[in-house]
């Protein structure tokens, strides 16, 4: 008989974990991957606080998620602008795999890497949320350095809070392909 899991309260600690530094990157990631295809509220509260970037995390809140306030401690002492590249970053990481495209640039680096789609629950949920939060130009900006590996964007276009339109419409492609990709697996795994 399995326990109730409130899949929200694990979300945030996990996070908290994360960007403490209690727990790396891949850890998380493997744990956003499992959590979320268990449970719609594990990657709600990850995309809650990737979507709030003014959210008091105060004894208030922290009672409404089952936890202290005290937990909450990384969110504020990072700010917005340190912990959403970081969270970004591990979605991205769930949503793509990059492969080196193996062509390089006039340094001699890398020019970019081709980002291969993955498929399943969680890498739908990492695409859906990195769509629905890249209207905020700090994600914005860590989203498209994350497209555009190892080329950062430059410190002026930052500035500018331009929006990349391509990587938005990238994701948003690559919502609906993984979607029908994840129904087409689905009845076939029925079908056996």
């Amino acid at each position: 008989m399995e326990e109730n899991i409130n899949y929200q309260k694990l979300a945030y600690q996990d996070l908290m974990d994360f960007l403490s530094g209690k727990i790396q990157d891949t850890y998380f990631i493997q744990k956003y991957k499992f959590n979320t295809a268990k449970s719609y509220d594990y990657g709600a509260a990850v995309l809650d606080v990737l979507r709030y970037s003014e959210r008091v995390y105060d004894a208030e809140f922290a009672k409404s998620v089952d936890m202290q306030e005290s937990d909450f401690e990384p969110l504020r002492r990072g700010g917005y602008n340190v912990y959403a590249p970081k969270i970004v970053s591990a979605l991205f990481a769930v949503a793509y795999t990059r492969k080196p495209s193996n062509r390089l640039g006039g340094d001699g680096k890398t020019e970019s890497y081709d980002c291969q789609r993955n498929l399943g629950v969680a890498a739908l949920w990492a695409l859906r949320t990195l769509q629905w939060v890249s209207m905020y130009p700090v994600v914005n900006d860590a989203l498209y350095n994350e497209y555009r590996f190892p080329r950062k964007m430059s410190d002026d276009k930052k500035m500018s809070g331009a929006i990349d339109k391509n990587v938005v419409s990238r994701l948003q492609e690559d919502i609906k392909l993984t979607e029908a990709d994840n129904i087409r697996l689905a009845s076939q795994a029925r079908e056996m």
